[in-house]
C-alpha cells in the first residue's frame, strides 16, 4: 500500500491523525468491554464512552444528551430524515431538500416518496448555492422537514444555513443539515445556527472510519429506525454496541481540528489559492474554469474544483496518480469508471463539462511544498495530454 505521495482528495476521506490513533490503540489494549457490562471492565468502558460524548459535545457547544453516536454521516442522515418523517407523519407529508445533497439524503428521500411523502428538490445557481427565497416559496402547510447540506463536497459551496434555519424556525418546521464536509473545517455550532439536527462523520476530519454522530436538539421528535438494547443511555434512538475506541478517536480528532480552527482555515485557504494561481500560470484562464463560488467566504477553505477544458478528468486523475499525486473527480461507480458529478450537473454543467472537472481538497496537514510539487507535476501532465489531443 502506498504511504508516500501527495494526497489531495480529503473531501472523500482523510488520513487518521496519529494522536487520535494512539488514544484509540491505548483503549483497545487496556479495555475490550462494552458499556452495558456490570463489572469493572464494563464500567471503565462506560466511562470512556461518556467521556467521548462529553468531549464531542464540548467541541460542538451542545448538551451531551443531544449527541447520538452512529456509524457515520450516512446513518445519521437516514436517522434524521426517516426518523423525523415517521415521527411527524400525522402533521404532514412534505419534505424540502436540495439537488446537491449527499446520496444518503437523496436516496432516503426517494424511499420516503415511495411511502407517500412528497419531496421538493431545491435548485442551485451556477455557483452551487441555494437561494433562501426558493425555500420560502417551496413551503406548504404540510411541510414537516427541511434538510439542506451545510457544505457540498465537490465544490465546497457553503450554503446559507443560518438563513434557512431562521425560515424553518419561524414556521415551526424541523431543520436538518448534513455537516459532514463542514465540521472540523469551518466553525459549526448547531445552537448558534439554529438547526434542529446535524450529521457529522469522523473520517472527514482526520478521525477513524465507521463512527459519526447525529446532533438532535432536545425536544425534537425522531422515531428510531432500529430496535434493541442500547449502550447510549442518554438516547434510545440508536441501539446496539458502540465502537468505543472509534468514539475516542472521533473526539480526539475533533478536538485537534477545532483547537486552532481559524488559524488552520487561513493557512489552508492560502495553500488552495496558491495552487489555483499556479495552475492559471501554466494553463491560462481560458483553459481552466473554477466550479463553485468565486467568493472565498462561500467556499470551504480547502476546496478547489476546476474544469480543464478539453481534458478528461479521468486521464488527469490517472496520470497524476502515476506521478504520486492523488486527487478526486466525479462520482465513482461500481465498475471503477467515473460518472459526472450530480452536483456539477445540478449547477448547469453539461455531462462533458462535468467529466472535465477535478477537485483538489486540502486539510490542515497539507504543506506548502506539496502545493508547489503538485503545480509542477500537474503542469507536465496537462501539457502532455494537450499535446496528445491536438
Amino acid at each position: 500500500m502506498k504511504t508516500n505521495g501527495i494526497y489531495l482528495d480529503n473531501a472523500i476521506t482523510t488520513r487518521i491523525d496519529p494522536l487520535a490513533l494512539e488514544e484509540m490503540s491505548r483503549f483497545e489494549r487496556e479495555n475490550w468491554g462494552v458499556s452495558t457490562q456490570a463489572h469493572s471492565i464494563g464500567r471503565e468502558a462506560r466511562k470512556a464512552l461518556n467521556r467521548s460524548r462529553e468531549r464531542l459535545a464540548r467541541c460542538l457547544d451542545v448538551e451531551e444528551k443531544e449527541i447520538v453516536f452512529t456509524s457515520g454521516a450516512t446513518e445519521a442522515n437516514n436517522l434524521a430524515l426517516l426518523g423525523v418523517a415517521r415521527a411527524l407523519r400525522q402533521r404532514g407529508n412534505h419534505i424540502i431538500t436540495s439537488r446537491v445533497e449527499h446520496s444518503s439524503v437523496l436516496l432516503a428521500c426517494r424511499a420516503l416518496e415511495k411511502q407517500g411523502f412528497a419531496v421538493t428538490y431545491l435548485p442551485v445557481n451556477g455557483e452551487g448555492l441555494i437561494d433562501p427565497d426558493d425555500v420560502v416559496r417551496s413551503i406548504r402547510d404540510e411541510t414537516i422537514l427541511i434538510s439542506v447540506i451545510f457544505a457540498e463536497g465537490e465544490t465546497g459551496a457553503v450554503q446559507p444555513i443560518r438563513d434557512i434555519a431562521d425560515i424553518a424556525t419561524s414556521r415551526e418546521i424541523t431543520f436538518h443539515t448534513d455537516a459532514a464536509q463542514a465540521v472540523g473545517k469551518i466553525p459549526v455550532t448547531p445552537t448558534n445556527l439554529g438547526v434542529n439536527l446535524l450529521s457529522l462523520s469522523a473520517h472527514k476530519f482526520h478521525g477513524p472510519k465507521g463512527i459519526g454522530a447525529l446532533y438532535v436538539r432536545a425536544g425534537i421528535r425522531v422515531t428510531p429506525l432500529l430496535y434493541g438494547s442500547s449502550e447510549q443511555v442518554v438516547s434510545q434512538l440508536r441501539p446496539g454496541a458502540i465502537n468505543i475506541a472509534n468514539s475516542i478517536g472521533m473526539a480526539k480528532a475533533l478536538e485537534l481540528a477545532t483547537h486552532d480552527l481559524l488559524g488552520d482555515m487561513s493557512r489552508v485557504t492560502s495553500l488552495r489559492n496558491r495552487l489555483f494561481q499556479g495552475i492559471l500560470s501554466f494553463a491560462g484562464k481560458e483553459h481552466v474554469r473554477l466550479n463553485g463560488p468565486t467568493d472565498n467566504r462561500l467556499r470551504l477553505p480547502g476546496s478547489l474544483c476546476l474544469r480543464f477544458e478539453g481534458l478528461e478528468a479521468e486521464a488527469l486523475l490517472l496520470n497524476l496518480d502515476m506521478a504520486g499525486i492523488y486527487i478526486g473527480a466525479g462520482n465513482p461507480c461500481a465498475s471503477g469508471a467515473l460518472e459526472p458529478s450530480s452536483a456539477l450537473l445540478a449547477m448547469g454543467l453539461s455531462p462533458s463539462e462535468a467529466l472535465c472537472s477535478v477537485r483538489f481538497t486540502f486539510t490542515r496537514n497539507s504543506a506548502l511544498e506539496e502545493v508547489d510539487l503538485t503545480t509542477e507535476r500537474l503542469g507536465v501532465v496537462v501539457n502532455q495530454l494537450r499535446s496528445i489531443s491536438v
